[in-house]
């Protein structure tokens, strides 16, 4: 290698952020024009011959249209791969030169052999290296330069692993020998599988190292390699890294290869995109160089350089995650006056599950997930820990879910409320010490290359640009189970009261309006003494509703199946409350749905955020008529009965106002067009009130037939009392957090909502049926009963002192019947008295 080769790499590695001076250095000394020459069967008008990027949404890629310079990319992901310590640039330098005169010599020397000498040689060294361990390491590199040589003879896509693993062989021998005393990783391919149609994916690892240090890979054919987003080779690399990061759970980013015979290019796989270098064709002396000086840079790396999180290590003593939360402090959140403002205390350590609660389905955009964890090495689970990485300005004038449940918790601690809500206990932004203890951010990750404008934009609008992740994290509690887990239609209905209610109690006192309501979102949390309590989650998009992010131009909030007509259309209002009772009517809709395939197809008609999807809701909900075609269609009433009942309560609350009736535009006289759903943000307040009212009386009568089922039941057992309830035992409980409000009583199972046919549920129900008839039954509960007559006297439970309001009850306190009408026949009097 040529002295300027080792200057340009050492300017390039001075820093993390390389500027455009030192990148135009390295591209320089490492584009030649043999290179060039070598490179020629690719065609330099096509981004995907040069260095550029794919943006990745979900499940989703494209390439944008605004690529940045090939070169400088090219130059900026080489620095990259270099290490980040001052006292170690020159080292790099010094490898990569290394490298590169280790394989052009040995590459040299093997050409210049004749073919029956280098066969002879070859005889000699398999005898000597069985007799001689010395020259075993010898043997090797001559077998790696030759494999690099192979690589540009056009072989099987899938030899190439075999080459890379002899290669890497290589650029370890050539980082020990240049710095003997430093660190170095013995990268080897540690696994391969066979995609098909000469597709393969490997991953390249230290066998004792880091999990979550891998270098990723796919080796495919030259016609794929050469326009990898339009072959679908992108693709893998989504399905390859989702996978990575549920097989490694300390992963923040990852580096992947991709292969093909003569040909290698290097992958910087983050969260909203994959940066991929220019093409190399081996067959040339630069080309060769510059794969040397990145696997070389790599060897030498950090585990966080290679994509681990140093802030999250596994123990083995406690079988334990031990993940360090930090706990930075605003001066408006916290109630200690000697808080300052930006005060940033040390992190907390807290102790996780080996599997996480909640993980998204793909890497790319957030990345959010929840452990259950405890605040000591040994105690008990009863807190969860949200990691994600978060959009946010670079200017970092966003308000975040941690300030939104601070704001939460110092109001509602302050007017004593007994609502149940996620409570924070500290978080902030993940900070890396051994970058000196900068953001874990996109910059960090990225270096120069994170200035470009992201596909996903935060909710609300905006066109990405100024925008960077950031590694957010927090510790809420309680910990509470999804609603799928729940075993009876009573808990479904009870746990929902309960989670509107503390939405309603937060927008007036806390003054934070949720804007997500969705399946995921509410959680059951299952106090000690047995009952059950409804809270929602996610706070990301809450805001105060008076907000200017709130009421210019909100843009779509919320999660596609559950948003509401006004969110799916875009419409320029406040977000009210009322959205998210719409989004409620959304989620009843999926938790009584007939079948999965009544579920898919609902999905496939709410899922995507587009107007389409906003008029198909607005045909929903058009009438009373829409409404009941639609639950005929998708739902199954007899197995969810009160569920469909409080679909229908709160349609009539929210869609029937006095008002603002319906869906439907209406042209005015005067030829002003009116639109329902724009003039519901007028009467929110009044909405809410009818809604919280509905879902009241659905809770109260579901509750009431639970009592009268449990007396059914005892009578049938020849008791005089209901059956009694076992509390469940700590170990059952989710969560082990006292709340200081009376808990909703805890039903019986009457209607399971998954797991069981309908049939069965059905024929179980017959089965279960007393021969005694209706009247007979409600005689002998009255009789023997009678704390159960009447609710809301002193002998039934309630909840939350009397907050649900008993507006139909189901009996009454027995009283004289009247005397039977003079002109009504001895038959009837003995059917109806």
């Amino acid at each position: 290698m040529e002295s300027a080769t080792v200057t340009s790499l050492t300017a390039a590695t001075s820093a993390t952020t390389v500027n455009t001076t030192a990148t135009a250095t390295v591209t320089a000394a490492f584009t030649t024009d043999a290179d060039k020459a070598a490179s020629s069967s690719f065609d330099d008008n096509e981004v995907e011959y040069g260095a550029f990027r794919v943006d990745v949404c979900g499940h989703q890629y494209s390439i944008p249209s605004d690529q940045q310079d090939a070169a400088q990319l090219d130059a900026w992901l080489l620095a990259l791969t270099q290490a980040f310590e001052e006292d170690a640039q020159h080292t790099s330098a010094a490898v990569a030169a290394h490298i590169a005169q280790t394989i052009e010599a040995l590459l040299t020397q093997q050409q210049q052999q004749p073919r029956a000498e280098q066969q002879r040689r070859r005889r000699q060294s398999m005898r000597r290296r069985r007799s001689t361990a010395a020259s075993g390491d010898t043997q090797r590199l001559a077998a790696a330069a030759a494999a690099l040589a192979r690589m540009g003879d056009g072989g099987a896509a899938d030899d190439c692993i075999d080459d890379l693993d002899a290669a890497l062989a290589l650029v370890t021998h050539g980082v020990r020998t240049a710095a003997p005393h430093g660190p170095a990783r013995a990268f080897r391919v540690a696994r391969r599988e066979d995609l098909g149609d000469g597709i393969a994916e490997f991953a390249v690892a230290e066998p004792s190292g880091e999990p979550a240090a891998v270098v990723l890979g796919i080796a495919a054919p030259q016609s794929d390699f050469a326009r990898p987003f339009s072959s679908g080779l992108a693709e893998f690399l989504v399905a390859a890294m989702n996978r990575h990061a549920r097989r490694a759970l300390a992963v923040r980013h990852a580096w992947a290869l991709l292969l093909a015979p003569g040909h290698a290019r290097l992958c910087l796989v983050e969260s909203d995109a994959i940066h991929f270098t220019r093409a190399l064709a081996l067959d040339a002396a630069d080309a060769r160089a510059h794969l040397g000086a990145m696997l070389g840079g790599l060897t030498r790396s950090d585990a966080w350089r290679l994509g681990g999180d140093p802030s999250m290590r596994w123990r083995d003593d406690i079988d334990r995650w031990e993940i360090e939360c930090p706990d930075d402090s605003d001066s408006d959140d916290d109630a200690d006056a000697d808080d300052k403002e930006g005060e940033r205390r040390a992190p907390r350590v807290v102790f996780a599950q080996r599997q996480p609660l909640f993980t998204a389905d793909a890497f790319f955009g957030r990345f959010t997930r929840c452990f259950a964890v405890a605040l000591t090495p040994g105690g008990a689970c009863d807190a969860v820990l949200k990691d994600s990485w978060q959009l946010a300005p670079d200017d970092g004038s966003a308000s975040d879910e941690i300030a939104v449940l601070r704001r939460m918790r110092r109001r509602l601690d302050a007017a004593r409320s007994t609502c149940l809500y996620p409570r924070i206990e500290c978080g902030g932004t993940v900070r890396v010490a051994a970058a000196g203890g900068r953001e874990d951010a996109s910059d960090l990750v990225l270096g120069g290359a994170a200035a470009y404008a992201r596909w996903t934009v935060p909710h609300g609008g905006g066109d990405g640009s100024g925008l960077r992740r950031v590694h957010r994290r927090m510790v809420t509690g309680p910990v509470g189970v999804p609603l799928q887990t729940l075993a009876s239609e009573h808990e479904v209905v009870a746990v929902l009261a309960d989670a509107m209610h503390a939405h309603a109690e937060t927008l007036r006192v806390g003054g934070v309006l949720h804007r997500d309501v969705s399946l995921n979102n509410v959680m059951a949390v299952r106090t000690p003494a047995g009952g059950l309590r409804g809270m929602l989650i996610d706070y990301d998009h809450a805001v105060d509703p008076a907000s200017a992010r709130n009421t210019l131009r909100p843009g779509n909030v919320g999660t596609g199946p559950f948003m509401s007509i006004a969110n799916l259309e875009g419409l320029d209002a406040a977000r009210t409350a009322v959205d998210d009772w719409e989004a409620l009517v959304s989620l009843l809709f999926c938790l009584a749905a007939r079948s999965h395939t009544a579920l898919d197809r609902m999905g496939a008609r709410f899922a995507h955020v587009t107007p389409h999807a906003g008029a198909a809701k607005r045909e929903l909900f058009a009438s009373r008529r829409a409404l009941d075609a639609a639950v005929a269609e998708h739902l199954d009433e007899a197995a969810c009965p009160a569920i469909v009942r409080l679909i229908r309560a709160l349609y009539a609350a929210i869609f029937e106002h006095p008002k603002c009736h319906g869906t439907a535009r209406m042209k005015l006289r005067s030829g002003r067009m009116v639109d329902p759903v724009l003039r519901r943000t007028q009467y929110a307040a009044d909405i809410q009130a009818r809604c919280l009212a509905a879902i009241d009386a659905v809770a109260a009568d579901v509750r009431s037939l639970g009592h009268l089922t449990d007396g059914l039941a005892a009578i049938d057992a020849g008791g005089s009392s209901p059956r009694a309830r076992a509390s469940p035992t700590p170990s059952q409980s989710p969560c082990r957090q006292p709340s200081t409000a009376t808990t909703l009583s805890d039903p019986p199972s009457l209607y399971a909502l998954y797991n069981v046919p309908v049939a069965a549920r059905k024929r179980k129900a017959k089965e279960e049926t007393p021969q005694d008839s209706p009247s007979t039954k409600r005689r002998k509960m009255i009789h023997q009963q009678p704390h159960l007559a009447t609710p809301g006297t002193p002998g039934t439970p309630v909840n939350d002192a009397d907050a649900i309001a008993f507006s139909e009850p189901l009996f009454v306190t027995p009283r004289e019947p009247p005397p039977p009408p003079a002109h009504v026949s001895s038959k009837l009097k003995r059917k109806l008295f």
